[in-house]
């Protein structure tokens, strides 16, 4: 093999700039640098780079050269050239792998506000709560078995009671809810469709609470005020509805 015919002395390539993905494995060595003009590209590398060499051959219309005493040769010529890359060359890197990108925070512009709504539709969801007028209940009260008030927790109030179970009674006028931390009414779905965490913090609800959202907004139920429920409790519960309903005008 003649010095001509020397890969070892191969330091430079002109190639085609679209061919240069090829060298994308060697963009982080140091000594690989690259010229680039009208639609090529000039490599260099200091050192004798035989991966170099390997990526680049296939490649139609690549030419190596090799670099003697500042005089270039293209490979398997003992004939020099006048070809010669431009001189300011850069790290294959910056040609390749732009530089990194610089993080820009955002304007401190809040964002829009989003108009949460019920609408109707979504699919058949299991009931797991309702709410219905407190006198709505005094003909359960009166004929539900224990068992069935057993099955049955709830929060009672002087104007309705919001029950959860996974069993609940046939009330006629009562509102049916599914969800388990938001309480969607039955035949409804959220617009937008967020996901209940998200829905649970915005309206700023605690871990320990429950968010019963209706037509006229929502309600912050907390998790501890839901007892099982009694015969004895109900029957208290609407003397007092009966008695305050008698003490008006």
């Amino acid at each position: 093999m003649t010095a001509a015919d020397d890969w070892d002395g191969v330091t430079e390539a002109r190639v085609p700039f679209a061919a240069l993905p090829r060298l994308a494995r060697l963009r982080d060595l140091a000594d690989m640098r690259v010229a680039a003009t009208d639609g090529v590209a000039w490599v260099r590398w200091t050192t004798s780079r035989a991966d170099a060499v390997r990526a680049l051959l296939p490649e139609p219309g690549v030419v190596f050269f090799r670099v003697v005493n500042g005089v270039r040769f293209p490979f398997g010529s003992r004939l020099p050239t006048s070809d010669s890359p431009p001189a300011d060359d850069r790290p294959l890197s910056s040609v390749l792998l732009p530089a990194a990108a610089v993080p820009v925070p955002p304007d401190e512009v809040p964002p829009p506000r989003v108009l949460l709504r019920l609408v109707r539709g979504g699919g058949p969801q299991p009931v797991t709560a309702l709410m219905c007028p407190l006198e709505s209940l005094r003909h359960w009260a009166d004929t539900a078995i224990t068992a069935e008030l057993a099955a049955v927790s709830g929060v009672v109030s002087s104007e309705r009671a919001v029950l959860f179970g996974a069993k609940l009674p046939a009330i006629p006028d009562a509102t049916r809810f599914y969800g388990a931390d938001v309480l969607i009414p039955l035949g409804f779905r959220l617009d937008p469709d967020l996901p209940p965490a998200v829905v649970h913090e915005a309206v700023g609800a605690t871990a320990d609470e429950v968010v019963l959202l209706t037509a006229d907004g929502h309600d912050r139920i907390p998790r501890g005020r839901a007892e099982p429920l009694t015969r004895a409790g109900l029957r208290l519960a609407l003397i007092g509805l009966t008695l305050a309903g008698g003490a008006g005008p």
